[in-house]
């Protein structure tokens, strides 16, 4: 193990370092993925070198439960299942990058239907869905350029790993408001009012306490804006049924009825087993729409799989259907039942109360109905007047990527039908006036609902923590709208995008700028690692990258993007997290709930050592800034009890909502003073002229950690100062090959220079205040190495770090290094003993055992842990950080 320290010094010259990028290669461990039989034979000839090498394992890596790690539950009522008819069988969704000039009619020949063509600088975006066996003629098209499988996102979940004391509950978002000054910016009376943000992620549960109707952004007609671009909530309602005079049931029984089943890439035909009860509803026809809803929840110990039925009624003019109702009780009942069960036979179990009988009353007459303006798909089964089940909203929107409206209208579904019958798909309403569909909008995982809490919680209920009091878990921006699109795949995250920024779709594939806005701000939580296909593989110029900054510049919303968990190694920004107009966030960390837990509060303000460095594929500075994401409590979607609808929440995925957060506080600040819309590259540049350096470098911090205060202060009254150049865009443009204007950035990037030459740019200052220019230079002041062991069955060694060693340096590295046959002793890629590492202040020895306890020590950083036989974790200007003693702990 060894202690670093390194120093800011003044140079006499100004030092800029211009890191080249190196196109990583991509691999997978075929032992562990199944590759598809015939494709080795493409990789001879030149039109395969166009094909990405993803296509082998498309089927692995669009399986959404193939890394989850949860076993499936499978909750299945009322139905008897006769078959299961694939959709599109042997077709693959896929992104075709083709040149300026090419025929779209000539590619779509090719397919079984193009989705949609996304016009960018330099090439055109083509989603379709193709057959496997047309892959290789679709390469020999000179105008096609790449062909690479759409496959799924990262929500940027998955490599968070929490190891606290306790399980318990530590709302923290009230420190987090403190520590960024968004509390401050709320008693300047700024807390959101008239801005919209979009949430493009996992869904969004509209239905949890801290969001509500008041929550819900509305277009010009009233109906929400949410898009559900997977289609994951379609549900198909096309059989009619009446119902009995006297009985009220409606005559459901022995019918035949299609279930989709989106996730499984099948239409479920089933004979329906039970009459169900509509005694008290009344339909205009008297003909009513039946079907059911297939349900995907990733619970907190099984992914739960369930079919929710549908009732569609035309209430008010005959033959135009309005109102839907769910069976809610019915189907919470057998998720209880279920869960019962397995806890019953010592298995693991969810929240779910006990199963009362009464709930499965195969009835609509006790649900809500649900409506354009009363949209909310939730129920409250304990009496705490807080929902307990929720299925999200009837969805504004729904993007058709499967291409299932038209069939259900014109009939039947033929999946060998030539080209022609598929081309184009459509944005369609959520409630089908012919009542043969629904589409419902709800968040399958939380991540996405998390998100949205943490930009505008309202901060409805109070919570009492131990040694704290009464706080509430307001977001950022309390006043804020949300819009959202739920999007797993590349193909329908652009799609969601270009939706919330104000693209219409135009029959058959294009879209068209309608020149208005959905949202303001849109906020993404996700990325991957790398674009599969090598020519536009870097981080920066890869074509989601494009986009993102296409949407930017022409529409004028502001993107936050976060950079991804995978740090600390520098150049590991995700894509499109690097992309050049978007603005990029990292993650830092806070520690002010541990009293919560009788503990000593905690330090705040470094970087997480996961958070994802810097610089992109063209070397530029990101991410732009950081902001709070190690960790804090947020409200999140209702799942099996409501009292629970609360999470640890963290990642860069929790610092870029916190930043659209205060973007939003600093548009409505803006618009207030100006009677405008702040231009994007303006509210970059004073997110990040206002942001508080953290003493890490660039590539680390970016700019530092967003304050809202300042930020919202400098557009009030023009107090503190801003720096931009035109340079840094105006470089980037010509390697990017854009046509854009230039726009201003506070980053120094000078593009692609020749060994010894020279670069000079300008630099604009605004504001009011002393402004102080001078070059800085990272200088090695000092290490101490040591060698630990472990003796007998000892967990955890410390080590003191002297005082006189943290004394007048800017940033103390912790690095730890041990041998990689005790890490993977089978070499099997599978770590059998791992160590944590972790830096406290140790303020007392209370019980003078000469030991630091956790109760005796203060938090200074996040604990480093990491899959292979090396770890680093850090403190900036640690002088300032220790009260006490600088101890560092590892453990076992």
């Amino acid at each position: 193990m060894s202690y670093k320290s390194i120093v800011k010094a003044l140079s006499i010259v100004l030092v800029v370092i211009i890191m080249t990028s190196i196109l990583p290669v991509v691999t997978v461990a075929t032992s562990k993925l199944a590759t598809k039989p015939g494709l080795e034979l493409l990789y001879g000839n030149i039109a395969s070198m166009k094909i990405s090498p993803l296509f082998k394992y498309e089927e692995y890596l669009n399986n959404p439960f193939a890394d989850s790690g949860l076993e499936i539950i499978n909750v299945s009522f009322g139905i008897e299942v006769l078959e299961e008819i694939k959709l599109r069988p042997n077709q693959i969704r896929c992104i075709i990058v083709a040149s300026k000039n090419a025929n779209i009619l000539e590619i779509a020949k090719l397919t079984k239907g193009i989705l949609s063509v996304v016009e960018l600088a330099r090439y055109k975006l083509v989603f379709a869905w193709i057959e496997r066996d047309k892959i290789l003629e679709l390469a020999r098209i000179p105008e096609v350029i790449a062909i690479t499988p759409d496959i799924r996102i990262d929500v940027g979940v998955r490599n968070i790993v929490f190891t606290g004391e306790s399980k318990g509950i530590e709302p923290t978002l009230e420190w987090a408001r403190e520590i960024i000054g968004a509390s401050r910016v709320h008693e300047m009376g700024y807390t959101g009012s008239g801005v919209t943000v979009g949430i493009v992620d996992t869904g969004v549960d509209f239905a949890s306490p801290e969001l509500g109707y008041d929550a819900i952004a509305r277009d010009e007609s009233g109906l929400p804006l949410t898009i559900d671009a997977d289609q994951l909530g379609f549900a198909i309602t096309n059989l009619t049924v009446t119902k009995d005079p006297k009985t009220g049931l409606l005559d459901t029984y022995n019918k035949t009825v299609y279930i989709f089943s989106p996730i499984f890439r099948a239409l479920i035909k089933a004979r329906i087993r039970y009459y169900w009860n509509a005694s008290l509803i009344e339909s205009k026809s008297g003909v009513y729409h039946f079907g059911f809803l297939q349900v995907v929840m990733f619970g907190t110990r099984y992914i739960w799989v369930f079919h929710v039925p549908i009732l569609v009624v035309d209430t008010v003019k005959p033959g135009v259907y309005d109102t839907v109702y769910f069976d809610l009780s019915s189907t919470y009942y057998q998720l209880a039942l279920v869960n019962k069960i397995l806890r019953e036979k010592g298995k693991p179990y969810e929240p779910f109360p006990e199963p009362k009988p009464e709930w499965f009353d195969l009835s609509f007459n006790d649900e809500q109905p649900v409506r354009y303006g009363r949209e909310i798909i939730a129920r409250d089964f304990t009496g705490d007047n807080l929902p307990d089940f929720s299925l999200g909203i009837l969805s504004g929107y729904f993007y058709d990527v499967w291409g299932l409206v038209k069939p259900l209208t014109t009939g039947p579904f033929n999946w060998k039908a030539p080209w022609v019958d598929w081309i184009g798909t459509g944005v369609y309403r959520g409630l089908d006036v012919g009542g043969n569909y629904v589409s419902v909008f709800y968040d399958f995982h939380s991540h996405g609902t998390s998100c949205a809490c943490v930009v505008a919680a309202r901060g409805r209920l109070n919570y009492t923590l131990r040694n704290i009091g009464e706080v509430k878990l307001t977001g950022i921006a309390p006043k804020a709208k949300i819009a959202a699109g739920q999007a797993l795949w590349w193909g329908d995250v652009v799609t969601a995008q270009l939706w919330l920024a104000g693209y219409n779709y135009t029959y058959p594939w294009n879209w068209t700028y309608t020149g208005k806005p959905r949202v303001d701000i849109i906020s993404n939580s996700w990325g991957v690692s790398v674009w599969p296909f090598w020519p536009m593989m870097g981080v920066g110029f890869d074509p989601i990258s494009a986009f993102e900054d296409m949407i930017t510049y022409e529409t004028g919303v502001i993107i936050c993007h976060a950079v991804g968990n995978g740090g600390p190694g520098y150049g590991t920004v995700v894509q499109p997290g690097g992309a050049v107009y978007v603005i990029s966030v990292g993650a830092s960390t806070e520690f002010e709930w541990r009293p919560i837990h009788g503990y000593l509060a905690g330090r705040s303000d470094e970087v997480v050592w996961w958070s994802n460095r810097g610089p992109n594929s063209l070397g530029m500075v990101k991410p732009d800034v950081v902001n709070i994401g190690a960790f804090a409590w947020t409200a999140t979607r209702v799942w099996a009890r409501g009292e629970l609808s609360w999470r640890l929440f963290g990642g860069t995925s929790e610092a870029t909502p916190m930043t659209a957060g205060v973007i939003a506080l600093l548009i409505e600040a803006y618009r207030d003073r100006y009677g405008v819309n702040p231009p994007p590259d303006l509210v970059k540049v004073i997110i990040k002229s206002t942001a508080k350096d953290l003493g890490y470098d660039a590539f680390t911090q970016g700019s530092g950690r967003v304050d809202a205060y300042k930020a919202v202060k400098y557009v009030v009254n023009g107090e503190g100062l801003i720096a931009y150049t035109l340079s840094t865009s105006a470089n980037a443009n010509l390697e990017l090959g854009y046509k854009y204007k230039p726009l201003r950035d506070t980053t120094l990037y000078p593009g692609v220079l020749i060994p010894g030459s020279k670069y000079t740019t300008t630099y604009v200052i605004e504001g009011v205040g002393k402004v102080k220019l001078k070059p800085v230079e990272f200088v090695f002041k000092g290490e101490i190495e040591e060698k630990i062991q472990f003796p007998g069955n000892v967990s955890r060694v410390f080590r003191i770090v002297p005082k006189e060693f943290i004394k007048d340096i800017d940033l103390l590295e912790i690095s730890l290094t041990y041998n990689y046959i005790y890490f993977d002793k089978n070499v099997d890629y599978k770590p059998d003993n791992r160590f944590i590492v972790n830096i406290y202040d140790w303020v007392n020895d209370t019980n003078g055992n000469g030991v630091p306890d956790r109760n005796e020590m203060i938090y200074v950083t996040y604990v480093a842990v990491a899959l292979s036989n090396t770890l680093e974790t850090y403190v900036s200007i640690p002088a300032s950080k220790f009260t006490g003693t600088p101890v560092v702990i590892v453990y076992r």
